[in-house]
């Protein structure tokens, strides 16, 4: 864990980023700076060249990275709906600079469906069907 934490601290976020976050309110911005460093984390790529791949994005691969982004900070243990956050953190980012993302249905699905809370009420109806009054 002590590692990870390390790691993440290492992570300075260029001039565009900054740019991007001076925008944000206070607890905004400091959300907003984790989840960029995570991206950082995982793409390998700072702001300025994030945005360049998303311009020459022919195929839509800067969208299928986001969405390898969300599933990414949930096997590091982020909670569904922090992980949610931290795409709408990245459209945010690209709309920012007028260059926004766009998901196709499936990919929407798996951004913003939240399997946790469909299992938990899949549960509770098998519980309340199983109560005989």
């Amino acid at each position: 864990m002590e590692s990870k934490r390390l790691e993440y601290k290492k992570v300075i976020l260029d001039q565009t980023f900054q740019e991007f976050l001076d925008t944000k309110k206070d607890q905004t911005k400091y959300s907003y700076t984790t989840y960029l460093k995570q991206w950082v984390l995982f793409s390998k790529l700072n702001g300025k060249e994030t945005l360049e791949l998303k311009k020459l994005d022919k195929d839509a691969k800067v969208e299928k990275k986001a969405v390898a982004f969300k599933g990414w900070l949930e096997t590091k243990g982020m909670a569904e709906t922090s992980s949610q956050t931290a795409v709408g953190c990245l459209r945010g980012f690209f709309a920012y600079h007028r260059i926004p993302l766009v998901f196709i249905g499936s990919e929407l699905k798996t951004i913003y469906l939240l399997r946790k809370t469909l299992l938990r009420w899949k549960h509770k109806l098998t519980q309340l069907k199983s109560i005989s009054f």
